[in-house]
């Protein structure tokens, strides 16, 4: 247990009768429905955005559209091409394991189905776009809370990950604050490997390590992936896919189970941003595992923590653990900064 949040050592049980996550939240309540028409009936909620929560309450997911142009995913496509090209020491990117810094790891590895993390730290334009005030409208308004955006990822092609459930692999202080956005940069098509997500599933029990307890963050020890697998072919539903115009995002609950699909093209990019976000009250450090260079050369898995946010006009992202702490460059000239901070400011988590 190492690895996990101070909350989540406590001896308490996590899971509902139903193996459901506990949660105070009011759309996990039995009344979510009604709380919707009592804020229509207030009008402090209007007609489009109550059907959407009820689509959030009922399936697990929503769906928007931003004003995203090409400007701006061309800048982040482009920081993306830096980052490869520089491999500075303060970003990190992943293939299927736990993140390494690009200054540590290989070009070799710019292959389906590698992702990046944490893009926002290190490009302007992708901290606007997890920043965005229209998706953090819509995040806060389901948390019924200022929110914080936790962790994002950078795809350039289709993720090919099995179903799978948000709280197994996002390190959040409260499992059931949490929130993901899946963000397309570019049109995505079946033949892209688009998300696959199966509605209603977020209802669906978790599995259960001990009775009442959920292993977290442990995504490739935990049995969890079977047992969730076992769920939706017990059901007999099949996974809906999510194809996309650039600008167009989904949504989801942390219970609803998503993954991706297998390109009909592999040669055809899947340009993507996913952003993780929880509730500030309860998430004031961010606690994250990479692999690091150990003293005799070998890479082993570390952890970094940061309680240092990024901040645009009010709206908060957590800076990485990787450019709190610092790491040496290996060999090779630093890479210049690819984040210049004319509007943002630090801030530390009170």
């Amino acid at each position: 247990m190492r690895f996990l949040p101070r909350f989540l050592r406590r001896d308490r049980p996590r899971l509902r009768a139903d193996g459901r996550l506990r949660s105070e939240l009011w759309l996990d309540r039995d009344d979510a429905h009604r709380r919707i028409d009592k804020r229509l009936r207030r009008g402090t909620l209007d007609g489009a955005r109550a059907e959407k929560l009820r689509q959030l309450v009922e399936h697990g997911h929503l769906r928007f559209t931003l004003d995203l142009d090409e400007a701006q995913t061309a800048a982040i496509d482009g920081a993306a091409d830096a980052l490869w090209r520089d491999r500075p020491a303060d970003v990190a990117y992943a293939c299927r394991g736990l993140p390494i810094p690009f200054a540590y790891g290989d070009g070799a590895d710019r292959r389906p189905p590698y992702r990046i993390a944490d893009l926002h730290t290190a490009c302007d334009a992708a901290l606007r776009l997890a920043l965005d005030p229209t998706l953090f409208e819509w995040v806060e308004l389901i948390f019924g809370a200022p929110a914080v955006a936790v962790r994002s990822f950078y795809f350039e092609w289709g993720s090919q990950e099995l179903l799978h459930r948000d709280p197994m692999r996002v390190p959040v202080s409260r499992p059931h604050h949490l929130l993901t956005a899946w963000i397309a940069l570019e049109d995505v098509t079946a033949e892209s490997g688009p998300v696959t997500y199966i509605p209603g599933s977020h209802r669906w029990p978790f599995y259960q390590l001990t009775p009442s307890r959920m292993l977290v963050h442990r995504p490739h020890a935990s049995p969890s992936a079977a047992w969730d697998a076992a769920q939706w072919q017990r059901v007999g539903v099949e996974p809906e896919v999510f194809t996309a115009r650039r600008g167009e995002v989904l949504l989801w609950h942390h219970g609803l189970l998503h993954g991706g699909a297998r390109p009909r093209d592999p040669e055809r990019s899947r340009k993507s941003l996913v952003v993780h976000f929880s509730t500030r009250a309860t998430m004031r450090r961010l606690r994250l595992r990479y692999q690091l260079p150990a003293a005799d050369g070998t890479l082993s898995t570390a952890e970094l923590t940061s309680d240092r946010l990024l901040e645009l006009d009010g709206r908060c992202a957590f800076d990485s653990p990787l450019r709190v702490h610092g790491l040496p460059a290996a060999a090779q000239e630093p890479a210049p900064a690819l984040l210049s901070r004319p509007a943002l400011q630090h801030a530390t988590m009170l």
